[in-house]
């Protein structure tokens, strides 16, 4: 009967040493969980957002309009220094806000599916030239808006932690560019001076070209991630412009 006794005892107790034992192993397990949900990005396979952001028209070219109204300081009243002219631009004006709403799956969980679209409403880009002699002033002015589908891939080159949330993104776009122009000043130079524009786009335009980017996704809550990106759209409607745009956003996973 003892020795039934003494079995019954380190029967116990050797039951309750392990079962501390594996609720230190959960314990662990389950920490070391929710520090690798903490760091990576949310995981659920859809996902969808918004972005607002600034857009850089890209293919702006001085070259044909300066060798038609060459460029120059007045420096005396000699016949040939009528036709110097100054030309001036500013920047600001071929900078835009962006609009883009975005949704995607993550086939792996270092690859994105992405498709979205993007819109730019009041790029415009300005030159006013001035005549040092005559004092004639022309200004040639367009107001231009894109808007533009796209599809890619992001592609996350590191497979774990907080650094999971950088990512490069490879794709295409089919985009619509819209402009318009005016020429005002003195009406004898009005021809010459649209003809040397080099912006020679006038209407509506609609044509493919290539998207590329990078970012990272700051996650926020179980699904949610703040997106930061830099990208940049080349040949808008399949013309020469395109565009460099930086924007943050929003996006949940579902």
């Amino acid at each position: 009967m003892r020795w039934l006794l003494v079995s019954f005892v380190l029967l116990a107790v050797s039951s309750s040493v392990f079962a501390e034992a594996d609720s230190n192993s959960v314990t662990k397990i389950d920490a070391m969980t929710t520090e690798k949900a903490r760091t990576i990005p949310p995981a659920r396979n859809w996902y969808a957002g918004g972005a607002i952001g600034l857009s850089y028209l890209t293919g702006w070219d001085d070259a044909a309009a300066t060798n038609a109204y060459p460029v120059g300081y007045h420096i005396d009243s000699h016949p040939e220094t009528i036709f110097i002219w100054d030309m001036s631009k500013y920047v600001y004006e071929i900078i835009s806000w962006e609009g883009k709403i975005y949704g995607g799956y993550r086939l792996l969980d270092y690859l994105d599916v992405e498709m979205g679209y993007t819109r730019n409403d009041n790029w415009n880009p300005t030159r006013n030239y001035v005549n040092y002699s005559t004092g004639d002033t022309i200004k040639s002015e367009r107001r231009i808006h894109a808007q533009a589908l796209y599809a890619s891939v992001s592609l996350r080159p590191i497979s774990e932690g907080r650094g999971h949330g950088l990512y490069v993104k490879l794709g295409g776009h089919y985009s619509e560019f819209k402009a318009s122009k005016t020429v005002t000043g003195t009406p004898a130079n009005l021809s010459t001076i649209a003809a040397a524009d080099n912006l020679p786009y006038d209407g509506t335009f609609h044509g493919y070209g290539a998207l590329y980017g990078i970012g990272f996704d700051f996650k926020t809550g179980r699904y949610g991630a703040v997106r930061l990106e830099l990208s940049h759209y080349t040949k808008l409607g399949g013309t020469p412009f395109g565009k460099s745009s930086l924007n943050i956003g929003y996006h949940g996973g579902f």
